[in-house]
This record gives structure tokens, sequence and C-alpha cells, in this order.
């Protein structure tokens, strides 16, 4: 396993665990130089938990900018991710996607739960969907999200996964 998150770069179907971090290059908290770490960790470790509970796993990077080229910028300090979002602030697809309990702070870790469904050959013309998007856990926060990593980023997958079959 790799010390860095690598992006699987393939089409794949199934359960699916994303992890969501919600930055800004304008916020303080997630500037710190403990938090591009803290992210990586999450990603790695939520990596893990997914592939040992049979889900597929990807990460988006969102940051809650108004000058996309900021929002990259930042987003770049975190490693990689298989998408990433940014511009327009707190009006951009990014808040209004991640942000449902109106809480508007950065950074935030969030875990969400999804169904990927593609064409297969056996049925060749079902479209690309994504349903669900189900929060399993959000860390709002430095302290929050670094306490969590500290306690092994606990998660009720056995749970999800049940729920989900």
């Amino acid at each position: 396993m790799s010390d860095r998150y690598v992006p699987s770069y393939s089409t794949q179907q199934g359960k699916e665990l994303v992890m969501v971090y919600l930055g800004s290059s304008t916020c303080a908290y997630a500037n710190r130089p403990e938090m591009p770490e803290a992210v990586e960790r999450a990603k790695l470790a939520l990596q893990q938990k997914a592939q040992e509970n049979g889900f597929l796993f990807s990460t988006i990077g969102v940051s809650i900018d108004w000058d996309t080229g900021k929002g990259l910028a930042h987003l770049a300090k975190f490693g990689l991710f298989d998408e990433i979002v940014t511009g327009r602030k707190w009006q951009g697809i990014g808040a209004r996607q991640f942000l449902w309990t109106g809480l508007s702070a950065t950074p935030q870790v969030l875990v969400v739960s999804r169904m990927i469904q593609t064409p297969t050959p056996e049925q060749p013309r079902q479209s690309y969907r994504v349903t669900g998007n189900n929060e399993v856990i959000r860390k709002v926060g430095i302290t929050q999200i670094i306490n969590w990593l500290e306690q092994g980023a606990p998660l009720a997958l056995d749970r999800l996964a049940q729920s989900e079959n």
C-alpha cells in the first residue's frame, strides 16, 4: 500500500464510499501546516476501510473560493483527489452539494456512501448513474478531524454495507 493516495482511474460499479475534503485558501484553519497530512491520512484510512468492507472508494476535494486558481492551489497541497471542485465561494456547486447541514465552515471531512451504476456487456444501454449520497460521518474543524483520525477514523461500515445490500 502506498503512503500517498492514488486515484484508481477506472470505471467501476457498486457501493462506493466517498471522502470529501472541504477547505478554502482563505481559511486559517484549513491552511494550518498539519492539515495536508491529516487529509492524506484520512484518504488512506478510509480507502482501507472501504476495501475491507466491499466498497469502491473515491475522493473529492472542494475549495470554497471565489478565485478558481487560488482554490486549485489550495487543493494541490492535499495530494491527489479523484475530483476537484472550486469557484463561486459559498454559491458554488461544491458548497451546495456537500454542505447539506447548513454548517458553513472549513475545514471539513465528509464521508458519504452511494451507488454507482455503469453500462455493462450484459446491460449496454444502462446509463451512468450515481444514487444515494448518504452521509456516513462529518467532521468539522481541525480538532474534530485530528481527534477522529487518532481514534482510527471509526465508521459504522458493517451496518452500512448490510443496509445497502
